[in-house]
Order: structure tokens, then sequence, then C-alpha cells
């Protein structure tokens, strides 16, 4: 088994844990059930005896699938996939509780960190593509806005309660610092445990909280980095993120966990608030 198992192949880590469970579920299950059949007898005296040693190669068995998963599980990196992954490796398990041996609960854990990780990084992307974008920002003129009134008419007409706030168009860094929150939402919905909903709450704060930091590091308080003309659209710019955007990513993950987030949106509303003008 174990040299079959080690032969295993596939193209991706994806792949390869499918191929993975569906052969330990079913070597482990026939084994065991073949062991049963010819080696143990409950009048022999070796009953107990035999049945130690299915115990412990079953342990070994499920310890080789476990460690294989954790290794395997640091590859993937889209939501979809873990999800597969995890309904693979669930039905492994349940299946192999026929025989004694439902090892489901040693998966939790390490999904939630796959889940994590993932989350995570997907918003170290588009907090790294909000930073990118504002380092060379050309401040639009509030009193020169007509393409982004005509852009703003035209998603209005189309918007529902789901749709990201239509005000990010005013400035083109938090347009794009929000579509990287919905492709993170997008990744965390296909698998996002409500054990994880304390850390995956604190992440999203930090990340808003990075954001400020960001705008904080470009315009500083007040606008002070700015000149008279740029601190007035800076000044847009953060009230714009803290009244929609913001608010806007903590409902994303609301509508992912199916219930209330503990992000603490007031937090980043009143770090935002300190760049602007009394």
């Amino acid at each position: 088994m174990r040299s079959a198992l080690q032969s295993t192949a596939a193209p991706s880590a994806q792949g390869l844990l499918e191929r993975i469970s569906d052969d330990t579920r079913s070597m482990i299950f026939e084994i065991a059930t073949q062991y049963r059949a010819v080696f143990l007898d409950e009048h022999d005296s070796q009953h107990d005896t035999g049945l130690s040693i299915l115990h412990d190669w079953i342990v070994q068995g499920v310890e080789n699938y476990v460690s294989t998963v954790e290794t395997a599980l640091k590859d993937i990196k889209d939501g979809a996939g873990l999800a597969t992954v995890l309904q693979q490796s669930m039905y492994c398990g349940q299946s192999l509780g026929r025989v004694g041996a439902d090892f489901r609960p040693l998966l939790a854990p390490l999904f939630e960190n796959a889940v994590e990780r993932i989350y995570a990084s997907s918003l170290e992307v588009a907090l790294h593509r909000f930073r990118a974008m504002t380092s060379d920002y050309n401040w639009p003129n509030k009193g020169n806005s007509t393409q982004v009134k005509e852009t703003r008419r035209r998603v209005e007409a189309n918007v529902d309660q789901h749709s990201p706030p239509v005000e990010i168009l005013e400035h083109s860094p938090l347009a794009v610092f929000t579509n990287g929150l919905l492709a993170a939402h997008n990744e965390l919905r296909f698998c996002c445990p409500l054990s994880l909903e304390r850390r995956l709450s604190k992440i999203l704060e930090n990340t808003l909280l990075g954001c400020v930091q960001v705008m904080r590091d470009l315009g500083g308080e007040n606008g002070l980095f700015l000149s008279e003309e740029e601190s007035v659209s800076f000044a847009d710019m953060v009230k714009i993120y803290k009244d929609y955007a913001a608010p806007y990513a903590v409902r994303c993950l609301e509508k992912c966990l199916g219930q209330k987030s503990s992000a603490d949106l007031d937090l980043v509303v009143k770090d935002a608030e300190s760049l602007l003008p009394n």
C-alpha cells in the first residue's frame, strides 16, 4: 500500500490529493476487511493480538495520509480547489469509519489553516495593488469628473444590494482595492468555516487598517504632504473609503460567514477620520 501511494502522481496538488484520498480509502477499507475475515476469529485466543496489529497498521496509514494532506495543502492557492479536496478528504474519513478509522477531526485544523492562508494572501495582494497605484496616482480634479459620472450612471443602472458601491469609481485605487477584496471573498465563499470567524475578521480588520496607513503615508494627516488641490481630492478618497469601501468589505465577509463579523469597523473608520481636516 505504501509503495502504491508513494508512486501516485498528478499534475497538481489538488489532483494528487484527490487520487490519494480515493486510493487510501479503497486500500485501507479492503485490506482491513480482508484481514478481519481471514485472521480474526473472536473465539481465537490470538484475537486481541491480531486486532492490535490491524489497529496499528490502520493508524500508521491514517497518519501517513494526514501528513500528505498537510504538506500538499500548502500548494493549493484557490478556494474552489480547497473545497474539492476537503470534500474528498472528508468522504475518505467517513468511509473508513466503517472499519473504525474515522479521522475527520484530524483534518479540521489543516483545512482551517489553509483557508486562513489563502484569504490572508488574497487580501495582501489587494493591499499591495492599492499601495502600488497610489504611489504615482494622479489626483483627479473634482470639478472635472464628467467621465466618472457617466460611468457611475451606467453602473447604477445595474446595481443590486451585493454590488460594490459605485462611489469608489471616483478613485481608481479604491476601485482596484475593492475588486481585490471581492476576489478574496469569492475564493473564501467556497470554503468558509464558522470556526474561523474571529481569525478571518481580524485579518480583514488589519487589511483595512493597512489601507488607511497607505493613505496616511501618501497624504499625511489632513493631506499635509499634498498640494491644496490634491488634498481636496485626497480627503474625498478618504471619505469614500470610510463610508463605502470599508463597510462593503465587512459586508462581504459577513455574506460568506452567514453571520455578523467581529471586525472592528468603527476602529477603521476612526483611523481614517484622523486623516481628514478637523
